[in-house]
């Protein structure tokens, strides 16, 4: 599979390039995820950071989707908010559920 057929994106504030990569998680193709370049393609500085994992910033080679690399290996999860109980329904624990956890490499996705 290739990093073109996750139906990729680039992320990218006004008047910027290339900040990040939004794509479809390679195991299942429904969930969407978006990461962060620390070297963005425009040479500009990171997309400011935003909390939790999503202050990670990954090192990217390669200016197109068909050629890029990052590293390190890239780690798709949900993290899900905990949930009080209603309604007779029990309350529910904060947990966090692994997608996929691979590779970008030369325009490829690597498991």
């Amino acid at each position: 599979m290739t990093v073109a057929e996750l139906h990729t994106a680039f992320v990218s504030e006004s008047g910027r390039n290339g900040q990040g990569l939004i794509f479809d998680c390679p195991h299942c193709l429904k969930q969407r995820f978006v990461i962060y370049f620390a070297n963005p393609l425009d040479g500009g500085l990171p997309m400011p950071p935003q909390g939790g994992a999503k202050n990670f910033r990954w090192q990217r080679s390669g200016d197109t989707k068909e050629d890029m690399s990052l590293t390190p290996s890239v780690n798709c999860v949900i993290e899900h908010d905990a949930l009080p109980a209603a309604e007779g329904k029990p309350a529910v624990a904060a947990f966090t559920e692994q997608h996929w956890h691979g590779f970008f490499t030369n325009g490829e996705i690597v498991t």
